[in-house]
């Protein structure tokens, strides 16, 4: 077997293997964007006027949330409570 032939052999099992996933829409649910720091900051701005190009181009809904303290170990934490989507 030549070289292109096993490359062309692997791409084409990639293609089938990721089909599944392809075809799952997205998002599924509202995507939450956590902001780190306090409302009505620099940061919360710039996310703000984000989200609504973001829910436009996924189709999806799209709201922010601040969770302001500790450093970012407030809003980390949440994050990592979150459930996998996959």
């Amino acid at each position: 077997m030549t070289f292109k032939a096993s490359i062309a052999g692997v791409f084409a099992l990639a293609l089938t293997a990721a089909a599944p996933a392809i075809a799952n829409d997205f998002p599924e649910r509202p995507i939450n964007l956590i902001v780190p720091f306090n409302a009505g900051g620099g940061t919360d701005l710039l996310v703000r006027g984000f989200a609504p190009h973001m829910a436009k181009a996924l189709g999806g809904d799209v709201f922010v949330s601040n969770m302001a303290g500790g450093s970012g170990t407030v809003a980390a934490g949440a994050l990592a409570g979150q459930k996998p989507t996959g």
